[in-house]
């Protein structure tokens, strides 16, 4: 007598499903482990359960990382670039959030409430040009705090 098929979905009783991923889990192993054996081949596998735990094979003739850069140079995929791209762009913030505090600090005409109103604009999508005065002449600005128009350039 053969075992009866089962319908893949998701098991909804919680002591079911963690029964079945065990034993699944187990005969995957297994799988991987027969693999390297039976064919050479070099076999990576890992899996997270539901609550996060991790299970992993690696084929004893290789590492981790070997499968990774050999997975990378065949499919030309660099699993990498977008953490190490992500974590660039996070310390270029916080370098420009340092020197945009020094210069803050620095400049006699700073207006905090015009400050804030730019963020709130930048914040809906508007589109906010830093202005510059012209090479060689001072800038026209008013002592009010009121930024003209005179001699100012796009930056």
């Amino acid at each position: 007598m053969g075992r009866g098929k089962i319908e893949i979905k998701r098991i909804e009783n919680l002591t079911n499903r963690q029964v079945t991923y065990s034993k699944r889990r187990t005969g995957i192993v297994k799988k991987a482990r027969e693999l390297t054996v039976l064919c050479d081949a070099e076999v990576s596998l890992i899996v997270f359960s539901s609550t996060g735990k991790l299970s992993e094979f690696v084929s004893p003739s290789t590492t981790m990382k070997k499968v990774f850069d050999q997975y990378q140079q065949i499919s030309g995929t660099n699993l990498w670039s977008s953490h190490y791209e992500l974590r660039n762009l996070q310390e270029t913030h916080s370098n420009l959030l340092r020197e945009f505090e020094t210069r803050r600090a620095e400049d006699p005409y700073y207006n905090e409430a015009e400050y804030e109103s730019l963020v709130r604009m930048g914040n809906i999508g508007a589109d906010i040009y830093s202005f510059l005065p012209q090479a060689g002449q001072a800038p026209n600005l008013p002592d009010a705090g009121d930024f003209g128009h005179y001699n100012l350039r796009l930056a």
